[in-house]
């Protein structure tokens, strides 16, 4: 079964997606088909540059029913980075709001059901043999156009999404906003998942620090949402908590580990305000989800990442400490260029790069990065493990990063903290001598989507 055929068969009667600028719903047929300028006989590779308007999530849904392959990317990119990513993968179909004309390409257009007219460039000459099962090809990073690609298929998606939808409260009754790119593997995810077993989807472009965001949201009735940790920084900064006509019924943290002392904030939100909150862990190479953290453990076992999903198997490879998962929803490879689009690779176990442990209960907690490991005279210094503590002692954004192994350098965009204070604390807690660590203020953090 495809993925449309999937969404097509399993999607509530109640679903329909709202445009957040109009107020108008569209029902899933309106959703799922759109005229395309295109033809259905031979599978082509579509680059999709979208956002989360009305127009392009209608476009993606009404590409799935045709054989083709859609790659997912962001509408903001540069110019030149499309250009590049184009040259190297030479789609026949390229789909772009935010571009007049594309060279070697005829213009089209497609009409969505808000009645927007989107470009549809097509290259009829542009020919590739692509593998019959690949789906969705989504980027590693979603703004800076890295050739890299992760491979897809419909088994990964539906997999996921029946995975998600059996532990997650998902109703018809409910209405989630999509605040996260659907180009981004915790976006689409939110897409499908609500699209299969929700009620109504809000459509927006708008960022969850404006007023208009928050004012869409309760016109709307939206009662969940979805956030990475930088999310949830920003929305402690602007006030959330204080938040008056708010309804959520649950809301899910996923892209990274939460600094614990906000996990606790949130976990209180949580508990006074009657909602659940779920603590998720994923990669775009497991189509975004391994494991979650009910909300029955948020301060018992505040630190984990949780068990795996339903029907996913966690491992901790025995040399190195790698968590290694196993599941349907594993990726089918890597692509750098068309050439690759041939074949997928059956990976029955995806090494996350993550190093992890294990309690005696069964939960799994995230220690750090394989790669994130510096050498200081002789000893071996997990920076991910420095940075933990140091966010559980100090406040603002703090980072660490090794120079040439001669020294540890550790930044923050806090202006109150007291170097001395910072590098005593690190060479007490980990015997490092006070010579080896740097202390360094720096602006705040430029942070992509």
């Amino acid at each position: 079964m495809t993925l449309f055929e999937y969404i097509n068969t399993h999607h509530r009667p109640s679903l329909r997606y709202i445009d957040a600028k109009t107020g108008h719903s569209y029902n899933w047929e309106e959703m799922s088909s759109v005229q395309l300028p295109v033809e259905n006989t031979t599978k082509q590779l579509c680059f999709l540059y979208l956002d989360n308007s009305v127009a392009c999530i209608s476009i993606f849904f009404s590409l799935l029913r045709t054989p083709h392959c859609v790659c997912l990317l962001s509408g903001d990119l540069k110019e030149e980075l499309k250009e590049n990513l184009e040259s190297t993968y030479s789609p026949g179909i390229i789909i772009d709001a935010k571009r007049d004309a594309v060279t070697g390409y005829l213009k089209r257009v497609a009409y969505t059901p808000d009645n927007v007219l989107l470009p549809v460039y097509i290259n009829d000459k542009v020919q590739h043999q692509i593998h019959p099962a690949l789906r969705i090809l989504l980027p590693t990073s979603g703004t800076t156009g890295s050739p890299k690609l992760v491979k897809l298929t419909d088994e990964n998606f539906i997999s996921n999404a029946t995975s998600i939808l059996g532990y997650l409260p998902i109703t018809e009754e409910d209405t989630a906003p999509l605040n996260l790119p659907v180009y981004y593997s915790y976006g689409l995810s939110v897409l499908l998942s609500n699209s299969i077993g929700g009620g109504k989807i809000l459509c927006t472009n708008e960022s969850v620090l404006s007023r208009n965001f928050w004012e869409q949201f309760k016109q709307s009735g939206c009662n969940s949402f979805a956030g990475v940790p930088y999310t949830y920084e920003m929305l402690r900064r602007i006030g959330f908590e204080k938040m008056e006509g708010l309804h959520l019924k649950y809301f899910t943290q996923a892209g990274g580990k939460m600094d614990v002392k906000l996990r606790k904030v949130f976990a209180d939100y949580a508990v006074e305000h009657n909602c659940q909150f779920f603590v998720m862990y994923g990669q775009t190479e497991a189509t975004a989800r391994m494991s979650y953290l009910g909300p029955q453990y948020a301060y018992s076992k505040i630190e984990a990442i949780g068990k795996p999903i339903p029907g996913g198997k966690f491992m901790l490879d025995e040399q190195t400490g790698e968590l290694v998962y196993e599941g349907r929803n594993v990726f089918k490879g890597y692509a750098y260029n068309a050439n690759d689009l041939q074949g997928i690779e059956n990976i029955l176990a995806l090494r996350t790069g993550d190093l992890a442990r294990v309690d005696e209960e069964g939960f799994y907690y995230i220690t750090g990065r394989l790669n994130r490991f510096i050498k200081l005279y002789g000893n071996r210094v997990g920076l991910d493990e420095v940075e933990q503590q140091l966010r559980k002692k100090f406040d603002g954004t703090i980072g660490c990063t090794g120079v040439n192994d001669q020294f540890l350098l550790i930044f923050s965009d806090n202006a109150a903290l007291d170097a001395n204070e910072v590098r005593n604390y690190v060479s007490g807690i980990f015997g490092l001598h006070i010579s080896a660590l740097r202390f360094k203020l720096v602006e705040p953090i430029p942070l992509n989507a």
